[in-house]
């Protein structure tokens, strides 16, 4: 929802424009955003994980994980 949002407004202004091959037009935005509640996040499998990581991984509540990814973006 907030990456959705951000883009909409404007500020992923750093997001480079590159060209793909096969593809006529410049990906000029991110087409991945998918809208979700946080517990449809908490639902899915992580890509690549390492063990430990994995450990805590289940053990967060949806709610939780949210909080933690939130903050570990920060700036």
């Amino acid at each position: 929802m907030l990456a959705k949002q951000a883009q909409e407004d404007g500020n992923l202004s750093d997001v480079e424009p590159i060209k793909v091959p096969k593809v006529d037009e410049m990906v000029a935005k991110d087409n991945g955003i998918r809208v979700s509640t946080p517990e449809q996040m908490a639902k899915l499998k992580p890509a690549f994980i390492k063990p430990h990581v994995r450990d805590l991984w289940q053990q967060l509540s949806a709610e939780a994980f949210v909080h933690f990814f939130l903050h570990l973006r920060a700036p």
